[in-house]
């Protein structure tokens, strides 16, 4: 299995074929951080890309954002991705929403009943929250 270090060089090769301004610096514009950030993941000192930072890196990579993360899976963005970043970027946030429904659904299946409803009853909250800030 390749690390991440290996997946990022990669993925940013094969985009460089279609795009040849691609580079760690321009990964490192999209995604929002710095470049010295990006230079730790393509070095070997980051093990895992920050969660807040990987959908957009493997939306800037045109790469399935499982893969770029743990290795798993296909190099490709999916059947859905068509080189539209916006119905790229639609695919891979219902590919990161599949994969925190499975993480919630292991967590949740570890609670009690009321500990289950419990938590439900807060994320729904704070969903509703974050909807009225974005309809304001």
């Amino acid at each position: 299995m390749t690390n991440l270090a290996d997946r990022l060089e990669q993925a940013l090769n094969e985009k460089k074929r279609t795009d040849r301004t691609a580079s760690r610096a321009g990964l490192a514009r999209y995604v929002g951080i710095s470049k010295t950030a990006v230079g730790k993941w393509f070095n070997g000192d980051t093990q895992i890309i920050d969660p807040r930072y990987a959908p957009k890196a493997a939306e800037y990579l045109g790469v399935n954002e499982r893969w770029l993360q743990h290795g798993q899976g296909t190099m490709s963005a999916g059947e859905a991705a068509t080189g539209h970043p916006s119905e790229d970027g639609e695919a891979l946030r219902l590919q990161r929403v599949r994969l925190f429904s499975e993480q919630l659904y292991r967590l949740v299946g570890g609670m009690s009943d009321q500990e289950a409803e419990e938590t439900l009853k807060i994320m729904s909250e704070i969903a509703e929250a974050k909807a009225m800030r974005h309809r304001r």
